[in-house]
């Protein structure tokens, strides 16, 4: 009998936020991060808006994952902005998203703004997604180096997100899946607290309920001065979701 990937997501307030803005969804094969915008109005309401819509467009994405995920995101941005646009309390509203759809042998991945995806195979922990950011943009240019990006003034100001103009660019791409490999989505509250290091000592010891606990919890008692959400992936040996 073949086993079937195993998933588990958790989202935390964090410990200086008023509001979780965060939102996840953890499903069968369906599994997304949206960040709502930290010091924008409703940004709940805008990353919410994104998982239901994902959610509910599972159908769609399952008949052709690589087009319509991509186009499901896109279209999550449009219905964000009118929103956004057509009620004053929720003006300028935001959210970031990484989604994951899982088929047979390989994952596709769309993704806006600065929450991650990382695969974790064989004791190495890779980062799949490239942040929509202003310091990420410096390091492609050679401005700043990675190390200098992490502690830099503007790590947080993002150059794509949804809901802000009535387009955005979606960055989506397929990788191969493998029997073993694990899957962390996660918002940016996560990351600009623990070290890629941490991270794959975690999920190199734990499940997925206790990696996702463990992860939070970590970056709780590192100050957790951001919302903090993580979904964790794991493909079994033996998965029919896997090319090995």
């Amino acid at each position: 009998m073949t086993k079937k990937p195993t998933a588990f997501g958790q989202s935390d307030i964090g410990n200086k936020r008023e509001r979780n803005e965060d939102s996840f969804h953890a499903g069968e094969y369906l599994f997304v991060v949206a960040d709502g915008m930290g010091g924008h109005k409703a940004g709940h309401v805008a990353s919410n808006m994104t998982i239901d819509l994902l959610d509910d467009r599972i159908e769609s994405i399952s008949a052709d994952p690589g087009a319509a995920l991509k186009e499901s995101v896109a279209i999550a941005n449009h219905e964000i902005f009118v929103r956004s646009t057509s009620e004053a309390k929720l003006s300028g509203m935001g959210t970031t998203v990484t989604a994951v759809f899982l088929q047979p042998g390989k994952i596709t991945v769309a993704q806006v703004g600065d929450s991650r995806a990382y695969r974790y195979r064989d004791g190495k922990l890779t980062q799949l997604t490239t942040d929509h950011s202003l310091v990420q943009t410096m390091v492609d240019s050679g401005e700043i180096t990675q190390e200098q990006a992490e502690s830099h003034s503007h790590r947080f100001i993002l150059t794509r997100a949804l809901g802000i103009e009535p387009t955005v660019e979606v960055a989506s791409f397929e990788e191969g899946v493998s029997d073993e490999d694990r899957f962390l989505l996660c918002s940016d509250g996560l990351t600009n607290v623990l070290s890629d290091d941490t991270i794959s000592e975690v999920l190199s010891s734990l499940d997925d309920e206790e990696a996702v606990r463990r992860l939070i919890e970590l970056t709780k008692d590192g100050g957790a001065p951001d919302n903090v959400t993580a979904v964790v992936i794991t493909i079994p040996t033996g998965s029919p979701d896997s090319s090995a």
